[in-house]
């Protein structure tokens, strides 16, 4: 039988993994959004290099 204190721990535990899920995901998304904005603004660049040499 389980005493009080380690099921209180075992609750712990799942709080501190369900955290850490949270801030990974928030990390992995962050990282998406700015390979997203990365390769956007090179796409601009190339159009903007683009229509220079052409003028």
């Amino acid at each position: 039988m389980r005493t009080r204190v380690e099921r209180e721990e075992e609750g712990q535990s799942l709080v501190l993994v369900t955290i850490a899920i949270v801030v990974i995901f928030v990390f992995v998304v962050l990282a998406v959004d700015v390979g997203y904005a990365y390769v956007h603004r090179r796409s601009d660049q190339n159009a903007a290099d683009a229509a220079a040499l052409a003028a």
